[in-house]
């Protein structure tokens, strides 16, 4: 893709258009529908661009010609970078370089009836181009580490669009189950692959692969 200040992105990417229909079984004169997931990179410029498609085989040899697809329109996204004045409780987990969570808000002090919905608010800071749209986990847990509760999600805009410094508010509502007992109860959040079998995670710098949040879950009568 070339972008309005010229700049070229590799936006997509395939060793064959049918996956199950692989090029050496092509016939004279066939048709193959061929479908890819673009991917636009967030620092590209809005404005007009034009999708090319560049060939070449497994041996190495490259076509040289770029054949014009299609003319896009690249929209201007909304960027917020002001970091919050204050935070219910200031955080600073750096996950893997490519994500912060700067800090924690919580209605009613954390507090709610079993039943009742809590809101969270977590604020993260975009810490450089990701190449994988990340999920949020964020559980609700009892004293043994077991989950009573999970509320995982997509972030308000997808971690590939995040750009570095770019402060992105990520708000969880939680309905607590009826029949949970008062009590304070443990919050761990972190993000993972969920297109990966294994829903590999992003890492603290301690190695560990969630953040048990400072501020209890109190459930009050």
């Amino acid at each position: 893709m070339v972008d309005s200040q010229n700049q070229l992105y590799l936006v997509g990417e395939s060793a064959t258009p049918s996956r199950h229909y692989n090029l050496y079984r092509w016939r004279p004169g066939e048709v193959v529908l061929g479908q890819y997931w673009l991917n636009i990179p967030p620092l590209a410029a809005p404005g007009p661009a034009q999708l090319q498609l560049h060939l070449l085989n497994s041996s190495g040899f490259v076509y040289d010609e770029m054949f014009h697809l299609a003319d896009l329109e690249i929209l201007p996204t909304q960027r917020n970078f002001t970091v919050p004045a204050q935070f219910d409780k200031p955080l600073a987990a750096n996950f893997a370089d490519q994500a912060e969570l700067l800090g924690l808000d919580c209605a009613n002090d954390c507090q709610a009836k079993s039943g009742q919905t809590l809101t969270l608010t977590l604020t993260w800071r975009g810490g450089g181009n990701m190449a994988i749209n990340y999920t949020i986990f964020a559980h609700l847990l009892d004293e043994h580490d077991t989950m009573l509760l999970a509320a995982d999600h997509a972030p308000p805009k997808p971690t590939r669009g995040w750009v570095k410094g770019e402060i992105i508010r990520d708000e969880i509502s939680l309905t607590l189950p009826t029949d949970l007992p008062p009590g304070d109860y443990p919050f761990e959040v972190g993000l993972y692959n969920a297109a990966d079998p294994a829903f590999t995670r992003l890492t603290l710098p301690n190695g560990e692969t969630r953040l048990l949040l400072p501020q209890l879950i109190k459930v009050v009568k």
